[in-house]
Parts: structure tokens; C-alpha cells; sequence
């Protein structure tokens, strides 16, 4: 019994890592594509998302459409510090990718990665 916990321990030790490795380089992927084929479209802001009411904040929900009225929906991860910047109700500026409106991303995150590529490139 105790090898088979230490056995399952292991193997979390090893998964979890690999798949917010995974994560990463797919997040990092998409974000690249924004950059080079992304759209820009404003977004309503319907929920700030906190770990616990009242606590720490965690991020927002967000919702937009696409041309021919298909609408989609998107958590977006923030900085805890970025609660003061968005209302619910509010208007946020993201980027989609027309081929897949699932990958989408804050404007300026898109903007901030441009940036670096165009100083990696000189």
C-alpha cells in the first residue's frame, strides 16, 4: 500500500510539471499566432473572477462576438493588482484568431509580444 501511494506521489511529481510545460508552449503557440493573424474586437467584461469573494483576484470573464454573430466567452487570467482596471460591464480590447475565435487574448498582451519580437529581430 505505501509503495503504491509513493508510486502515485512519483508519478504527479512527474505529470504535473509536464503538463503546465505543455501549457506553456501551447499558451505561448496561440499568443504567436495572435500576433501575426489575430483580430482585434472589443469585449464586455461580465465577471471579475476572484479566488474567494472578496479575495484575491484572479482575473475576467469576458464576451464577444464574431462576424456572423457567433458568440464566445473567455476567462483571461490578470495580474491580482489589475482588479481596478476592469468594471463588469465594461469594454476590454482583445485579439481572436477568425480561424479558431477559442484562442483569443488581451490586446495588449499581443501588443507587449510584438514588441519584444520586433527587438529580438534587431
Amino acid at each position: 500500500m505505501i509503495v503504491l501511494m509513493f508510486a502515485a506521489v512519483a508519478a504527479m511529481a512527474i505529470a504535473i510539471p509536464i503538463a503546465a510545460y505543455l501549457y506553456i508552449v501551447r499558451r505561448a503557440r496561440e499568443v504567436q499566432q495572435l500576433t501575426t493573424h489575430g483580430v482585434s474586437r472589443q469585449a464586455r467584461v461580465t465577471e471579475l473572477v476572484y479566488r474567494v469573494k472578496g479575495g484575491i483576484f484572479r482575473g475576467i470573464t469576458s464576451h464577444f462576438e464574431v462576424a456572423g454573430g457567433k458568440s464566445y466567452r473567455k476567462f483571461i487570467a490578470l495580474p491580482s493588482t489589475d482588479d481596478v482596471r476592469f468594471t463588469t460591464g465594461g469594454t476590454v480590447e482583445i485579439v481572436y484568431l477568425q480561424s479558431n475565435p477559442r484562442i483569443s487574448s488581451l490586446k495588449e498582451i499581443v501588443d507587449r509580444t510584438r514588441e519584444l519580437h520586433s527587438k529580438i529581430k534587431t
